[in-house]
């Protein structure tokens, strides 16, 4: 039983030194004076990261094992591997988010229009989230019928005509980050930023740099090709470049602590 929980553990624990460590040296290494101060301020963040990264990490692959999605996702695969009432869902997905946000914010409008009493307010806004999802979710299922038959028909027709399978996973997933990110890029530079003036958002680089390596690292590890002795090898390199860090830092501390 230990053995199996710590195999599981230990691709988490190495992939997030190791975007911890990527991320807090591309942040350090412009701004320090010597390699000693880069790798002091590396040791300080990789503290904080660390921790919070392991137990992302941990977290959601414990998830994606219990949800076991292979296994969702297999009555949805035709024969080419296109799930196109997956793409439903996704796409039903983004409208719910987009009737959630909107229904919520003029829920708590109308709660302020009622009453200036925040106690009440504060009350009223849970209720107001929990009927909007309740009704998101009572149409979920007719409208991820009616956005799966255009789907459907799209991928059979590119069945007759030979073509490869478009709406796969894998390619669903990457429209969905590029789609995300893309949308949080505009809505910074159209709506957020010209409302609230000159905000620093140059730690959301590294912040990025960082939840990718945790995501990315650990089934990197997971699928690193060779023997035991080359998973031991590199296990053992990003172990001691993490611990290093931290040792540097905290002797840093202490010997300069008002500096």
């Amino acid at each position: 039983m230990f053995g199996r929980l710590l195999r599981f553990c230990v691709p988490s624990a190495l992939g997030v030194c190791l975007a911890a460590l990527v991320a807090s040296l591309a942040e350090t290494i412009p701004h320090s004076y010597s390699i000693a101060e880069a790798l002091a301020g590396s040791g300080f963040l990789l503290l904080f990261a660390v921790p919070l990264g392991l137990a992302l990490s941990i977290s959601a692959r414990a998830l994606v094992i219990a949800w076991k999605l292979e296994s969702l996702l297999e009555p949805m695969r035709d024969s080419r591997g296109a799930t196109p009432r997956l793409a439903a869902w996704f796409l039903y997905l983004l409208v719910a988010l987009l009737l959630l946000s909107v229904g919520s914010f003029q829920g708590v409008r109308l709660l302020f229009a009622m009453t200036r009493i925040n106690t009440l307010v504060a009350l009223g806004t849970p209720a107001v989230v929990v009927l909007v999802s309740l009704l998101i979710a009572s149409v979920s299922r007719p409208m991820v019928d009616l956005f799966e038959r255009p789907l459907h028909a799209f991928e059979a027709r590119r069945a007759g005509r030979g073509q490869g399978a478009l709406l796969t996973p894998g390619k669903l997933l990457l429209v969905i980050i590029l789609g995300g990110a893309s949308t949080v890029v505009f809505a910074w530079f159209a709506f957020i930023r010209p409302n609230t003036g000159h905000v620093d958002v140059s730690f959301v680089f590294y912040l990025a740099l960082f939840t990718m390596g945790v995501v990315a690292l650990p089934l990197a590890y997971q699928r690193l090709s060779g023997t035991r002795r080359v998973r031991l090898g590199v296990g053992l390199a990003i172990g001691a470049a993490a611990l290093s860090c931290v040792l540097i830092s905290q002797w840093t501390r202490y010997q300069r602590p008002y500096r």
